[in-house]
């Protein structure tokens, strides 16, 4: 075994040392989610840290959420010095609760002073800075839809917004926002007139991470009216592929004469120009609509959307492996039960949304298709995947985890992949009206390719009421980058229609009970010993580092080696208490380890340390 992962035996206890009454605030400050711990609580029955110490209470305010990988699964650092341990139990007098996913406050992205409304949302991160988010929606702050995007370079904490300048025609639906692997963003949109039938496709382009559009182009422009332009959506290849930053577009014609028609058209050139449109779907005796491009990792374009066939809706897919230059036949993924008008959304379309693991991982390749169904006698999130590249796909699983036939509604799904390979859905839930009536936004993360996902959590703070407007989109968006998930959805908490966003962690590992502790110089840390399995060959290591560090770095890239090849458990620190504010973290690593420790079970695949290997090993 590299002695560069996580130990491979049950930790029993992990500490972080605060510095006690760091700020004066913090003895009456003490969060109701957090009540303290008892002065000297052990980490765990059977061992436990050496420090004893006053529980030090979490401020309300200011908080970092984060998930910290390895034995430090799930983590709450406070910057008063309060925070939160992984630990194999929690003594009584401790809060027991799971910690799942956490965000850090619903943040309003539009920033204008009226009451007009903003839905329909799409959301990216630039790979290039993934501080940079891009959010987009239907905008009315000037009395009809326009292209309002939402631009943060602080992770979503603050955003500049605006409306995509177009000045061909009055109104401009169906947005869409990407960033190839540069950094440049684009936008995709509908343009058309209400008092004729003239209307457009257009792509914007944004060299300051979405803060500005000078540049936008017409991909489609019926200056004759008989064609219709509808339900686009756009996607950049970020791979290393020989299609690296092509960016693409499908969408749904509605000819003068014939059938509907799904459409694609790509850009090699930065958005400047664009290639002559191909038609997707097969045609026939299906209608397609609601359409949706995404890459796979060799820069495979993949496009999923709705059919309305005559034996019913189904969820449609094809795909090209020469960067858009050619399609082969559909696939139906599955069939579709769609549901009636829901109560207080008289439009909620089914069309599906889609994403690809572009990742190194074991799951990289797999396809996910999300999509709201009513087979179950209420709307659910359904998820299908492919493992080989769309030829087949397995049964689709029900994601929300409420009791199946309650009588509430889950719709809008998007789903996204982050650069480690998590997979999470995020939707529209009404589990928590009794009217099945006011939604949240809820979420869920799959840490096994999809196979399965994790409790489901709110990320919404307040419920919002539909029936407040006539009209709340057709779809909500998010994205994710390093376990991290930055959804974007439409929120009438205002009793208006806003655009809402939020920075939540998912943890990628299964919930622990948490522990909350104090101490002061010299720290023991305390695990339990794998000698009586593995033998006396086991040795440990103890590796430490700073949590300011960790929150900047958001890794472990500046601990350093605090014991090496210590024979057995404890190891004890001496260093000076940190700086008020600060804390330590401590990760305990083993050779001739077991297989399976606090961090996970190695005989999953990918091996669930893998992401503790930038941490430096000990000499």
């Amino acid at each position: 075994m590299r002695k560069a992962r996580l130990v491979a035996l049950t930790l029993q206890f992990c500490l972080s040392i605060p510095l006690l009454a760091a700020d004066p605030r913090a003895a009456s400050q003490q969060s109701k989610k957090d009540p303290g711990s008892p002065a000297g609580a052990p980490g765990a029955a059977g061992g436990g840290v050496g420090t004893g110490g006053a529980p030090y209470p979490l401020y309300p305010t200011d908080r970092f959420r984060d998930s910290f990988s390895g034995i430090i699964q799930q983590m709450r650092f406070n910057m008063w010095g309060g925070d939160r341990i992984g630990s194999a139990a929690a003594p009584a007098g401790v809060e027991g609760t799971a910690l799942g996913p956490e965000g850090g406050g619903d943040v309003r992205a539009n920033q204008d002073a009226s009451t007009a409304r903003q839905n329909e949302h799409s959301i990216d991160l630039n790979p290039r800075n993934r501080d940079n988010v891009l959010g987009s929606a239907n905008d009315y702050r000037n009395g009809d839809s326009g292209a309002g995007f939402y631009a943060s370079l602080d992770g979503g904490q603050t955003f500049v917004d605006g409306l995509v300048p177009e000045p061909t025609y009055h109104v401009q639906g169906d947005p869409a926002v990407c960033f190839d692997a540069d950094g440049i963003a684009y936008y995709s949109f509908i343009s058309f007139n209400r008092s004729d039938s003239r209307n457009g496709l257009f792509v914007g382009r944004s060299n300051d991470g979405g803060r500005s559009w000078p540049q936008v182009v017409a991909l489609e422009n019926d200056t004759n009216g008989a064609d219709t332009e509808d339900k686009s959506y756009i996607a950049c290849d970020t791979t290393n592929s020989t299609y690296r930053n092509n960016v693409y577009v499908t969408w749904t014609k509605f000819p003068a004469s014939g059938t509907q028609k799904i459409l694609f058209r790509r850009s090699t050139d930065g958005g400047k120009t664009w290639g002559t449109a191909k038609r997707v779907d097969d045609g026939g005796l299906s209608i397609g609509q609601g359409s949706m491009p995404a890459v796979g990792p060799n820069g495979e374009v993949y496009v999923a959307w709705e059919a309305t066939t005559v034996n019913g809706s189904q969820v449609r897919f094809d795909k090209s492996t020469d960067g858009g230059q050619t399609f082969g036949p559909d696939k139906v993924v599955s069939s579709v039960n769609e549901p009636p008008p829901l109560n207080g959304v008289p439009r909620d379309p089914t069309f599906p949304a889609m994403d690809v693991d572009i990742s190194s991982g074991s799951h990289r390749g797999t396809i996910y298709i999300v999509w709201q169904d009513y087979r179950n006698g209420d709307s659910d999130i359904l998820l299908s995947r492919s493992t080989n590249g769309g030829s087949n796909w397995y049964a689709p699983l029900r994601v929300n985890d409420d009791p199946t036939h309650n009588g509430r509604d889950q719709f809008f799904p998007w789903v996204t992949v982050d650069p480690i390979g998590h997979v999470t859905v995020t939707w529209l839930d009404r589990r928590d009206d009794p009217g099945n009536l006011l939604f949240e936004e809820w979420g869920a993360t799959s840490n096994d390719g999809g196979v399965s996902f994790g409790a489901n959590y709110q990320i919404a703070d307040v419920q919002s009421n539909p029936s407040l407007d006539s009209f709340i989109g057709d779809y909500t968006g998010v994205s994710s980058s390093d376990s991290r998930v930055h959804p974007m959805w439409v929120d009438l908490r205002r009793s208006q229609e806003d655009a809402y966003t939020d920075s939540v962690r998912v943890f990628g590992l299964p919930d622990v009970l948490d522990v909350r502790v104090a101490g002061a110089s010299p720290a023991t840390i305390s695990w339990t010993s794998q000698d009586p399995s593995q033998g006396a060959a086991t040795s440990y290591d103890v590796v430490t580092g700073g949590l300011l560090d960790l929150r900047a770095d958001r890794d472990y890239s500046r601990a350093s080696c605090l014991a090496n090849d210590l024979p057995d458990t404890p190891a004890t620190d001496t260093r000076a208490n940190p700086a008020a504010g600060d804390g330590f973290y401590y990760l305990v690593r083993s050779e001739n380890g077991s297989s399976v420790g606090s961090y996970g079970d190695a005989s999953f695949s990918p091996d669930p340390r893998d992401s503790l290997d930038i941490s430096p090993p000990c000499p």
